[in-house]
């Protein structure tokens, strides 16, 4: 339901700071299928409006120690869409965190991580050819 929230806004502009903070407040229910919706929604959101979810970057990167790795893999690709906006290093606080993910055990996290890392990578590069 969010992810379709997000879809139908993205149109007509950004999607509103009531529907982002309910994204947010998915990710705690105890229901499987609001608490994904809600990451993919935020995971999506942060590929069309990074600038809306930078603010909101510390709860999302606690979402790498989550023990649900669908919850882990949506957080490695929300992060590194956020590095386009991030103008204040904390990417860099959790790249220890990519790095361990890559080494395992699951196939799938290390990929996302690995994923992440290079549009994170290509973000990094990007901004530097801007200043």
């Amino acid at each position: 339901m969010l992810k379709n929230q997000v879809a139908k806004s993205a149109p007509g502009g950004p999607p509103s700071a009531e529907l982002i903070a309910r994204m947010l407040a998915g990710l705690e229910s105890p229901r499987a299928g609001v608490k994904f919706g809600a990451s993919k929604a935020l995971r999506t959101l942060s590929a069309g409006f990074p600038e809306l979810l930078y603010p909101r970057f510390d709860p999302i990167a606690g979402l790498l120690a989550h023990p649900n790795q669908i919850l882990v893999w949506n957080a490695t690709l929300t992060l590194a869409n956020l590095a386009v906006v991030d103008d204040q290093g904390k990417i860099e606080a959790v790249l220890g965190t990519y790095l361990r993910l890559m080494r395992g055990p699951g196939l799938v996290t290390a990929a996302n991580a690995i994923r992440a890392a290079t549009i994170i990578g290509l973000a990094r590069q990007i901004g530097r050819a801007h200043v």
